[in-house]
């Protein structure tokens, strides 16, 4: 068939015909199209001139997986999640269907945010939607009123329908009644902003016919208490979602296409099955070039649908048992004598220099004496710390980074005292940390980089059945985490001896 024209969809034969394009979703729910949907979409379409504005392809119009989004929203579930990768005009989608409902349902109302901030909200409505509305509509009056007053940015139809822009703050919908609440960029939301969102917004529904709670966005970093997550994984939402499975090989992500060092490489393939925007939106050229400048997870994250594994049951400590051990109060100044220790991340992005020592009860306590990014100068500060209270430092020299710059402190006079930690001192001080927390004898200081080291360390293994701290994603950073460690087991080391015996299944 040739490429229908905006009026051509409200035939039931050719907007199935052209959704059918679509590359085949992880996750789709029941779809429902009829005359009055159909209606509202090409309305809302026609508002944000789709069948104006020339794509990426030189087509106009809107693209199949537009008519696939809409169709899942018209299953008219209470919960509807739609997670689709970047460039793939969900938004726009999402837009279209909560427009033409509001052009041709009498009291009709909306509610939109994105979870982010209420400014980018703001910038979104006045980019997105009022500027074709003004392209279309030029001169006053126009078919609608709209509101550009910052904090009441809104939409308004002679039918009694609105469509309002919120902050993403759960203020902004309560007192309030919609037939559709719909929160962009979902994945943004932390645990907390998800919980007030969702909170705050299923009652809105309650004297209205039936509302729906639409939450779309790309994939996040973590997944616990994630609201985008939480949606689509929910088994009575509807949802719409593409992306590769979560629990695909890392492997598999390691090259564009294989090469003799990565021979399971397969990212462009990847893309081609998983990414709705390809020879419609975008090139598969421009993917690849971000491919190559993106880290693997921003990459998963942003065009393959791949959920981060942080604050997940992946994480070695637990959580409850780092939130028990925390303190609000400021790091004291250590005792007389105390574990000092410093850890550089592997590719010298991060660096963390750590103090450690035990009270009369034998409870361990730990905190940062220095968080930095880099290593620049890191040495000359070991040096004042070295200066100020003469204890040896501890540092593994299996990392370069600490490596070399405590080879630069060797050279200073005096000479620092320092202690080289092989792989057992390694594992045994990871170990050590581990069951300190989770036994309860130990205390730090509520400092976010090591809160924030402690909410996403993993295993990492070491020797045959050994472990030491790991990170799951080249952004982490686990260096305030080791640290802790050996400053811990060097205070044990030199001033005394641990209160608990570390089992040996501990160690394994």
């Amino acid at each position: 068939m040739t490429d229908p024209q905006l009026e051509d969809f409200h035939d039931e034969a050719t907007w199935l015909e052209w959704r059918s394009r679509v590359v085949p979703a992880l996750i789709e729910t029941d779809m429902v199209t009829t005359a009055q949907t159909r209606a509202e979409f090409i309305e809302g379409a026609r508002l944000l001139r789709l069948d104006q504005v020339r794509r990426y392809d030189g087509r106009v119009g809107p693209t199949p997986v537009q008519l696939a989004i809409a169709d899942v929203l018209n299953a008219n579930r209470t919960l509807n999640g739609i997670l689709e990768p970047r460039r793939t005009s969900k938004t726009t989608s999402i837009q279209a269907v909560a427009l033409g409902r509001c052009a041709l349902r009498d009291d009709y109302q909306v509610g939109w945010t994105l979870a982010t901030t209420g400014q980018k909200a703001g910038e979104r409505f006045r980019k997105d939607i009022v500027s074709p509305i003004e392209r279309l509509y030029p001169e006053k009056p126009r078919p609608l009123t709209i509101n550009l007053s910052k904090g009441s940015e809104h939409l308004r139809w002679p039918n009694g329908s609105h469509f309002y822009v919120y902050s993403p703050q759960n203020e902004a919908f309560r007192g309030g009644a919609f037939d559709l609440a719909w929160v962009d960029e979902g994945g943004e939301a932390d645990a907390i902003l998800s919980e007030d969102l969702v909170g705050s917004i299923l009652p809105t529904f309650d004297t209205r016919e039936h509302g729906q709670l639409v939450v779309s966005g790309t994939a996040a970093k973590f997944r616990d208490g994630n609201m985008l997550w939480d949606t689509i994984t929910d088994p009575t939402a509807a949802v719409y979602w593409h992306g590769v499975p979560q629990d695909i090989p890392e492997e598999h992500l390691t090259a564009w296409e294989p090469t003799e060092e990565f021979p399971h490489g397969r990212v462009r393939e990847l893309v081609e099955q998983v990414h709705p925007g390809i020879g419609w939106l975008t090139p598969l050229e421009a993917i690849e070039r971000n491919y190559r400048k993106f880290t693997p997870l921003r990459f998963g994250l942003e065009y393959l649908g791949l959920f981060g594994d942080i604050g997940s049951t992946n994480s070695l400590i637990r959580p409850d048992k780092w939130a028990d051990a925390g303190t609000r109060d400021p790091l004291p100044t250590p005792p007389e004598f105390f574990g000092l220790a410093v850890s550089a991340h592997v590719h010298q992005t991060s660096a963390s220099v750590a103090v450690a020592w035990r009270d009369a009860r034998g409870r361990a306590h730990a905190g940062l004496l220095r968080h930095q990014g880099g290593t620049t100068r890191l040495g000359e500060y070991l040096n004042t710390k070295w200066r100020d209270y003469e204890m040896p430092i501890a540092y593994d020299p299996h990392q370069s980074a600490a490596r070399v710059e405590i080879e630069r402190l060797e050279r200073a006079r005096p000479k620092p005292k320092v202690i080289e930690f092989n792989t057992n001192d390694i594992k045994t001080a990871a170990a050590l940390l581990v069951d300190e927390i989770h036994t309860g004898n130990f205390t730090h200081y509520r400092q976010a980089p090591l809160d924030e080291a402690a909410r996403v360390s993993t295993k990492r293994m070491v020797g045959v059945n050994g472990w030491a701290f790991g990170r799951m994603h080249d952004e982490d950073d686990p260096t305030p985490l080791e640290a802790v460690a050996m400053a811990l087991k060097s205070y044990d080391d030199l001033y005394a001896r641990p209160r608990l015996s570390i089992p040996s299944m501990v160690l394994d």
